[in-house]
């Protein structure tokens, strides 16, 4: 979306927040640590090496 694309309509679902069904797209999670920070954050732009290992 912050491409301007849009989602995919397998992937829309909705979510109860306790007062309404609010519209959800679930992505599936990656865990990042030390040994894959700059395989992952680091190399997609998120964040700067230099700010991570300062």
């Amino acid at each position: 979306m912050a491409k301007g694309k849009n989602p995919t309509d397998n992937m829309s679902f909705t979510v109860n927040n306790g007062h309404h069904l609010v519209p959800a797209i679930l992505l599936e999670g990656q865990i990042v640590n030390k040994q894959n920070i700059k395989m992952t954050v680091i190399s997609e732009g998120f964040i700067a090496e230099q700010e991570v290992f300062e």
